[in-house]
């Protein structure tokens, strides 16, 4: 029941999941369809805030597994949704003013040159997603290093996405989606920040077939921004990651 779902279904699929640390929860594929596991009386519980699908015992207790299964869909999105207009009644959002109002929110401190910045970097686009486009591709034109040691870290009272976008300009996949996010909602486009992991490392496993293997060194962060009449769609703002 996630609210991360295609615009368009495309080919169906199944991961079989076979967790080294066993967690109370799953790991979500985007498009997803269905969930199976074989241990005996878990389901999946929702949570509408942050989307994590924990794993209980019909007795309401955390219940950690050692394999399931996610079938889900390739996501497909329609390039000429994302480029139409739309219309000032659409940005409403369906009576769902409050939930998007949640990925709007900013420090009541946020510096005006970060706002000022989302202006600029935007400056004739005239669709959202263009907007979002530009952001994205900021990062890779305008001097941004990536780097995962001795990042700086903010003094207090000194804005964390600031320092990067206009100080440091060093960081990670945290520095970069955080900004961007930030960027977005200056403009008034719902995103959110995500944190999850990238596909891993794949390999031949007799038996098995094709095995990825993912560890926290695929651990990472990204960005999504919602469209009237599309949805949450993915953006990659970190310098070196498709």
């Amino acid at each position: 029941a996630s609210l991360i779902a295609p615009d368009v279904e495309g080919e169906e699929k199944t991961a079989y999941i076979y967790p080294n640390i066993e967690r109370a929860y799953v790991l979500q594929p985007y498009g997803i369809k269905d969930f199976s596991t074989e241990q005996p009386n878990v389901g999946l519980w929702f949570n509408p805030l942050t989307e994590r699908l924990t794993t209980k015992t019909f007795e309401q207790t955390e219940q950690p597994l050692s394999q399931y299964e996610m079938t889900y869909t390739t996501p497909e999105y329609s390039y000429i949704k994302l480029k139409a207009p739309v219309e000032e009644d659409e940005l409403i959002y369906d009576n769902q003013q409050s939930y998007f109002q949640f990925y709007l929110q900013l420090p009541n401190q946020l510096p005006e040159r970060v706002t000022e910045l989302a202006y600029d970097i935007i400056k004739s686009r005239s669709t959202d997603y263009d907007k979002a486009r530009a952001i994205e591709q900021y990062f890779k034109r305008n001097g941004f290093t990536y780097e995962t040691e001795d990042i700086a870290v903010p003094d207090e009272g000194q804005d964390y996405v600031d320092q990067f976008l206009f100080e440091t300009k060093v960081g990670y996949c945290d520095n970069f989606s955080t900004s961007m996010v930030v960027l977005l909602r200056s403009l008034d486009i719902p995103a959110r920040w995500v944190k999850g992991f990238a596909p891993g490392e794949r390999a031949n496993v007799e038996g098995l077939g094709s095995v990825y293997e993912v560890t926290n060194n695929n651990a990472h962060s990204w960005v999504e921004a919602y469209f009237p009449n599309v949805g949450w769609i993915t953006f990659e703002p970190t310098i070196g990651f498709s």
